[in-house]
């Protein structure tokens, strides 16, 4: 999580400068953090079996100005309809 003013500004701005309440607002942010692992999400994410089976797409690499790229298989099920049953 970032350590730095802006985010500290975000929490205040939010809550019109009210110390008490941005502190809250940020308490409770934190905690959703630690709760839903949010910080190891994109490296400890194991992705539900149906998914993988029904929404097949492998990493490719990355552009030119460092967005990922993704290759997405729609020969899959792209409407999840297997994925009901």
């Amino acid at each position: 999580m970032r350590e730095d003013e802006t985010l500290f500004y975000r929490f205040l701005k939010a809550r019109q400068f009210n110390v008490e309440n941005a502190e809250i607002m940020l308490r409770k942010h934190i905690t959703f953090r630690k709760e839903y692992e949010v910080d190891t999400i994109l490296t400890d994410f194991t992705p539900p079996e149906a998914l993988v089976k029904y929404y097949p797409w492998a990493f490719i690499g990355y552009d030119k100005e460092g967005a990922p790229v993704r290759y997405i298989s729609l020969a899959g099920d792209p409407k999840g309809t297997q994925m009901l049953n």
